[in-house]
């Protein structure tokens, strides 16, 4: 896999937060990560699976109408371990979240 291919992943991950319709929102959810996902974000919230995370994505906008993330850099590097028999790959990515009043918190993960 190229970065190429996992920024793509990577943006259209991003992309799901925005203010989209419920069906694109989870189109872009399922190309971007796999049916059996783990997940847990900097504020502590845990899930486990893409519905999930599609609920959880969605809670975004209806805590933060109009808002959305974009990537500001992005690096990925394949590592050598692997978990339920897949490769994992680690990646570093600098994002900002965006308010309709365009302000902006940026995390690193």
């Amino acid at each position: 896999m190229t970065n190429d291919t996992v920024q793509q992943f990577w943006k259209s991950y991003l992309d799901a937060y925005a203010d989209i319709p419920t069906a694109d929102r989870e189109r872009l959810l399922r190309q971007s990560v796999a049916d059996d996902i783990v997940f847990s974000n900097p504020t502590g919230e845990e899930g486990r699976g893409i519905g999930s995370l599609i609920e959880h994505v969605s809670q975004f906008q209806t805590k933060n109408p109009g808002g959305y993330s974009q990537a500001t850099s992005f690096s990925s590097t394949t590592t050598s371990s692997y978990r339920n028999g897949r490769c994992t790959r680690r990646t570093a990515q600098n994002w900002q979240r965006v308010t309709p009043t365009h302000a902006s918190t940026s995390k690193d993960v």
